[in-house]
């Protein structure tokens, strides 16, 4: 028989091993999950495990929970209220989700608005595919049908068109998987064209840094006056210009602008006193003091041309890099370049640097071909024979560019090196590419001089310039002072920051003539204009590709300057369409108090105003309602745009807008939220509750036994 006694003693175990039991530790997350009271967003509520969720039942209340800083924000992000962009708050957290069911879309559009001087018309997009694997993109352009198949594994995919204009006015149709997108019209935007009479390496120079749209035309070119409202003469000699002065006149006449800017080979340097185009010229020419005196560079190039340097046209890259290297190398200096292989080649020996010779340095590129190894050995011996024998420079260096480890007699590469340093000449070393080269450093080491490494051959005329700018004889200082510029038009106060140059032209205001920027140490004009024949002719002196001007090249309002003063063209920016959300975006690098590319809004649209720290202006058109919507620049009509009710339709899938994401994390500062993790460890919490009763129930067991004998 079972004492009760004994199942007492049992009970209080049990009531004691149940108090020392392992617990999970509590998730200590108490933030609210705040869902949007679309269709959308509720289906994505249900994909998450049950949690303290509050479900909006309209935007309006939506927006009121979200206010709350400790809100997590669970949406399709397909938002239904036009204006809730301005009631969003700024800093808050939401769920990501990838899921997606349905139909693939096209989320935007993107496409450039267009002017007189632009041919080639580029639309392209973004389509979330889903789970879609092949989805095909048309676009009905002018009578034309183009068509894109997207097949890869990526949910979402660009499609891109280059469409050929002919009209002033160009329609395009967007059909996806052969239901129709998007029909907008575009118009020609009236703008005042201008043209670049430049060299073709400075032509090549503004090209890849300025990223403006301009029309370019080489000295001697046939010029069409009608076409074109301003044309800006870059730092050409004046026996460039003579064909061009006829032109010149009649362009001023029809009441246009020219622009000439100096540089190396411009207004005195380019021979402009005395001849027929300085009388066009606000400024008369000074002859520049002589430089026969000031200490003389003198570089050797050691350019790689063996058979990897093929590899992504890296040879012909850097032989326009070269090319324009040697438009901006330093009159009277010296340079030479050799190539190499698993020999040498001496393309042109170290020659004396002149406007005159240039051009003929610059053709000889063409003879260099890649093929063979890799071995700079006998390049090296070349260049420091021609060096050395080089008695009127104070300064000599050599720079080597490769794409890889040199495969010759590395030992002897080595004591050649040490050779050359203990002649006095110093060693720089460009490695382009992906490849390293310990050698090409050990060579640097010895040469003192400065390794470079760059993936593309892009960045090497800044290299060049760079290296060889810090290497210049430091006499040179005695001789040239820096010229510090200074506002004196009252409408260019935007520029009241213009920094110092190295060198300007030397230049005298003519009577009549108005300076705008001057030299305050010298008086000296830098930009000054005047009318002449019904037309307006600036000149500016100091020189805009970095011979004379590196810090007024990497000036934060460069571009600036030459837009608004110089008459450079303006770009009119990109746009954007955006399905679900119903806005069209421009984007424009300005400054705050840039226009609105669009005027007045149409009825049925609204403009809001963004900008990002990287200081892009970015308009924000909301549709409110379906319909036709036309947009004009300057009272000239450029866009209209028709918007269906199917845009207006809530989203219904289980789906996220991903790109309107990106822009409240870009804009408004938006973070992807991590919920805690779970403490998934058991923690040992001793309830005292419990181990106080399995106390009483064991002197319970204890009385029982004792006094009743059960």
């Amino acid at each position: 028989m079972i004492k009760f006694s004994n199942l007492a003693f049992c009970l209080a175990l049990f009531v004691v091993l149940l108090s020392l039991a392992p617990h999970p530790s509590p998730n200590h997350d108490s933030s609210k999950l705040i869902v949007s009271p679309s269709e959308g967003s509720l289906k994505l509520s249900k994909t998450i495990p049950l949690r303290q969720l509050a479900v909006a039942k309209d935007y309006e209340e939506f927006l009121n929970l979200i206010k709350d800083e400790k809100s997590v924000i669970l949406s399709d992000f397909f938002l239904s209220v036009p204006d809730i962009l301005d009631k969003l708050p700024r800093n808050r957290y939401f769920i990501k989700f990838n899921l997606c069911e349905g139909l693939p879309k096209i989320l935007t559009v993107s496409f450039s608005a267009f002017s007189s001087t632009e041919q080639v018309f580029n639309l392209r997009g973004v389509v979330d595919k889903c789970q879609n694997t092949l989805v095909i993109v048309k676009v009905r352009f002018e009578g034309a049908v183009y068509q894109q198949e997207l097949s890869s594994d990526q949910r979402f995919e660009v499609f891109s068109f280059d469409l050929n204009r002919t009209e002033k006015t160009s329609c395009f149709e967007i059909l996806l998987n052969q239901e129709k997108y998007l029909d907008v019209c575009l118009n020609e935007i009236k703008t005042k064209p201008t043209v670049v009479l430049a060299s073709p390496a400075e032509a090549d120079f503004l090209k890849a840094n300025l990223k403006f749209k301009l029309n370019f035309a080489k000295p001697g070119d046939k010029l069409d006056i009608e076409k074109f409202q301003r044309i800006i003469a870059l730092n050409l000699p004046a026996a460039a210009l003579p064909r061009h002065l006829e032109d010149f006149e009649n362009f001023l006449k029809k009441g246009k602008e020219i622009v000439f800017i100096g540089g190396n080979r411009s207004f005195s340097e380019g021979q402009y006193s005395g001849s027929k185009l300085e009388n066009l010229l606000p400024v008369t020419s000074e002859e520049q003091k002589s430089e026969a005196e000031r200490a003389k560079m003198a570089v050797m190039l050691l350019i790689d041309k063996s058979g990897s340097m093929k590899q992504g046209n890296r040879l012909s890259r850097v032989v326009e890099a070269i090319k324009l290297f040697i438009s901006r190398f330093k009159e009277e200096d010296y340079l030479g370049l050799i190539g190499f292989d698993t020999t040498a080649f001496i393309v042109f020996p170290l020659t004396q640097v002149s406007n005159q010779n240039r051009e003929s340095l610059i053709t000889r590129l063409r003879n260099l071909r890649s093929w063979g190894g890799t071995d700079p050995l006998m390049a090296l011996i070349h260049a420091k024979s021609q060096l050395e024998n080089q008695k009127n420079a104070s300064v000599k260096h050599i720079i080597v560019l490769t794409d890889g480890e040199f495969k010759g007699d590395t030992v002897s590469l080595i004591n050649m090196t040490k050779l050359v340093a203990d002649s006095g000449i110093s060693l720089s070393g460009i490695l382009i590419g992906d490849e390293d080269s310990q050698v090409l450093r050990e060579m640097v080491k010895i040469g003192g001089g400065n390794f470079y490494f760059s993936v593309t051959p892009d960045s090497v005329p800044e290299i060049f310039l760079r290296d060889v700018f810090v290497r210049r004889p430091k006499e040179e200082s005695k001789t040239e002072r820096i010229i510090k510029p200074k506002i004196v038009d009252p409408t260019l106060e935007k520029f009241v920051s213009f920094p110092k140059l190295e060198k300007i032209n030397l230049t005298r205001l003519k009577k009549g003539s108005v300076c705008h920027i001057l030299d305050e140490l010298s008086g000296r004009p830098i930009l000054s204009s005047w009318e002449i024949l019904g037309g307006k002719v600036w000149a500016f002196s100091a020189d805009i590709t970095g011979i004379w001007s590196q810090n007024f090249v990497k000036w934060v309002l460069f571009k600036d300057f030459l837009q608004e003063v110089l008459g450079f063209e303006k770009s009119i920016g990109k746009l954007e369409f955006n399905q679900f959300d119903r806005f069209l975006k421009y984007m424009l690098i300005s400054e705050p108090s840039q226009e609105p590319l669009f005027d007045q809004q149409p009825e049925g649209a609204s403009l809001k105003i963004l900008r990002n720290e990287q200081d892009f202006l970015t308009g924000l058109i909301v549709f409110n309602k379906p319909g036709d919507y036309s947009f004009t620049n300057q009272r000239e009509e450029i866009i209209n745009i028709s918007i269906s009710e199917k845009f207006f339709s809530e989203n219904q899938e289980l789906r996220q807008n991903i790109l309107f994401i990106s822009f409240l994390e870009d804009f408004y500062g938006y973070q992807e939220f991590e919920p805690p993790k779970q403490d998934t460890e058991a923690t040992v919490a001793i309830n005292y509750k419990w181990v106080l009763l399995s106390i009483v129930i064991w002197i319970v067991g204890l009385v029982l036994r004792e006094f009743y004998g059960l």
